[in-house]
């Protein structure tokens, strides 16, 4: 995509105030519902509304025969609703695969808060994609700042944390992809992760940012074992919650109501 467009050197300051700023008069996001992109159907039959942010899927939710479709029914969304009492945000494809840039160029559009940025590793990777978004807000005349909510899911993305979180002016928040870090690392215990979980907390406070983002709560996970580790993860310095079953999303915000 790169030796089509063209990507200044350096992120095109945005125009109008920081993401930060932009978002700063809503209020705190507590739980944050996954919906697989090829499943928007879901919408129709299940109740979202507790929801304060919705993250599309085209990462790992969709399988590769359904990644296209799942792309094209996002950018729909996005291009015909009209209200939504929701931060939307969608999770996109890593920089490592095929459809990284077409998710890119798809989801850019006014009603998008933020794009969830797996496998957030490197300053380069994160300083191209906020490039690729600033080259893309201009083509489609997106006024609005786009935010960058880095996962940090590697080793390698735990070491460069603190470079991470002021690689780009749209660097937005954080969160923590427990499931690949702990194999990655070879921690399978709250004890083994405690490092990790901390040093989210305060690489988002000396940047400024939003606490981080809770790890995502498996669907079937009993109601006990989630207010346990949203508990724990509130006493932690965590400030929200990533779900996949809207059934959780009423407790969740009466945990990390703020």
């Amino acid at each position: 995509m790169s030796d089509l467009i063209y990507l200044p050197e350096h992120p095109v300051q945005p125009k109008c105030k920081s993401i930060l700023d932009e978002l700063s008069p809503l209020r705190p996001i507590r739980s944050y519902l996954y919906i697989a992109g090829h499943r928007l159907d879901i919408l129709d039959s299940v109740d979202v509304n507790s929801a304060d942010a919705i993250v599309f899927d085209l990462e790992d939710l969709v399988p590769d025969e359904y990644k296209n479709t799942a792309r094209q029914a996002v950018s729909n969304y996005l291009q015909t609703q009209t209200e939504s009492t929701h931060r939307i945000l969608v999770r996109i494809n890593g920089s490592d695969s095929p459809h990284h840039d077409q998710d890119i160029q798809a989801v850019i559009h006014s009603k998008l808060t933020a794009i969830r940025v797996p496998k957030s590793e490197s300053v380069e990777q994160i300083q191209l994609l906020a490039r690729k978004i600033d080259f893309f807000r201009n083509e489609h005349k997106v006024l609005n700042s786009i935010g960058l909510q880095l996962m940090i899911e590697s080793a390698e993305g735990l070491k460069n944390l603190d470079q991470l979180v002021r690689a780009s002016h749209l660097v937005w928040s954080l969160g923590l992809g427990e499931g690949d870090l702990t194999h990655d690392l070879g921690v399978f215990s709250d004890e083994g992760l405690a490092f990790a979980r901390s040093k989210l907390v305060l690489a988002s406070r000396t940047a400024n940012l939003p606490p981080p983002v809770q790890v995502t709560a498996l669907p079937n996970i009993t109601i006990s074992d989630l207010i346990q580790n949203t508990l724990l993860g509130k006493s932690l310095g965590f400030a929200s919650r990533s779900l996949l079953n809207p059934q959780h999303l009423i407790l969740v915000n009466q945990i990390y109501n703020h």
